[in-house]
């Protein structure tokens, strides 16, 4: 009978001393208080310019792709017409040289070598008609000084109506056709790049988001790098919060915990977004009795369930996660 108390004795204590060992699952969590934010986008003024078109609205939802500001583009669609105008004009330049000469030219360009041919051969004969009157002295030197300019002269037409008739009867040079093919890039070149700018003055939604802030009123001219719209990205919320240094470890992108906002019964899935690397004292909407005077780091929290994304920015939220 002794010995049955004594082991029931010993078995009690083994299951006392089993139970103060295992950790209480309070013991187990870190919990962290924070608020929902939502990816802010800032749609910058790229030029200084009139601000043309404002068709959105403060508090509006907008779908990827629509426009929410455009600025006054008159300047440059007139730039663009001269640019489009200077490139078409290089590109005729381009064509005319690839083509080759027309018959027509080449045909006036022969007539100019046989007459210049012409030219030379009739001051050849004045030449000599000269040099011999000369000779027997019925014509001063002077007549036949000018005779020989006359024919050095009529000489050198003859060589450029020749070199003239060649590059009509071979066509452009390679060079020049490669030159004028780099002018013609160049000037669509400067073409596209005022196009882009075009482009650039209507700022566009890259995707679905709500309209938080426009600062500016149509009409009003938007010194450039200003912000001509604020933008809540309405995918991803988060949950901004701040993970005690005792978790920071555990604490890595892609874990898993649940958040519970202020004023909504169920609980949502949360991820680890990012944890900052520098260590600042907890913030005073952040403190908990655990937690009150200890080093904390900042933290996104994604909420991945597609129910999160009804949470409007700002509703308090408690972290909870279960550490090994």
């Amino acid at each position: 009978m002794t010995a049955r108390r004594h082991l029931a004795t010993l078995s009690l204590l083994a299951l006392v001393l089993a139970a103060g060992c295992k950790p209480r699952a309070q013991d187990n969590a870190v919990i962290m208080v924070g608020t929902v934010e939502r990816d802010r986008l800032e749609m910058l003024a790229p030029v200084t310019e009139l601000l043309a078109e404002l068709p959105v609205q403060e508090g509006e939802t907008v779908k990827a792709g629509t426009v929410v500001a455009r600025l006054d583009d008159t300047r440059l669609k007139e730039e663009i017409a001269a640019l489009g105008h200077t490139r078409d004009a290089e590109k005729a330049k381009l064509d005319e040289l690839e083509a080759g000469f027309r018959s027509e030219e080449v045909a006036q360009s022969r007539a100019a070598y046989q007459a210049a041919v012409a030219r030379a051969e009739i001051a050849a004969i004045e030449f000599q008609r000269a040099k011999t009157l000369v000779a027997q002295v019925i014509q001063p030197q002077a007549t036949l000084d000018t005779a020989k300019s006359n024919l050095d002269a009529a000489e050198a037409d003859k060589r450029r109506a020749a070199e003239n008739l060649r590059q009509f009867e071979t066509g452009a040079r390679g060079e020049d056709i490669r030159a004028q093919r780099a002018s013609f890039e160049a000037a669509g070149a400067r073409l596209r790049e005022a196009q882009v700018r075009q482009s650039q003055l209507s700022l566009i939604a890259p995707r679905a988001c709500r309209v938080d802030v426009l600062p500016f009123r149509l009409g009003e001219r938007v010194p450039a790098g200003a912000s001509l719209a604020t933008l809540l990205d309405l995918e991803k919320p988060y949950a901004r919060v701040f993970v005690p240094a005792r978790a920071r470890a555990a604490m890595l992108p892609g874990r898993e915990g649940t958040a519970q906002a202020d004023g909504v019964a169920r609980e949502f899935r949360v991820r680890v977004r990012t944890v900052s690397s520098d260590a600042a004292f907890t913030p005073f909407y952040a403190l908990t009795d655990s937690e009150r005077g200890r080093l904390s780091f900042a933290a996104k929290m994604d909420l991945i369930e597609p129910e999160a994304r009804e949470l409007p920015v700002g509703v308090p939220v408690t972290v909870r996660f279960r550490l090994e």
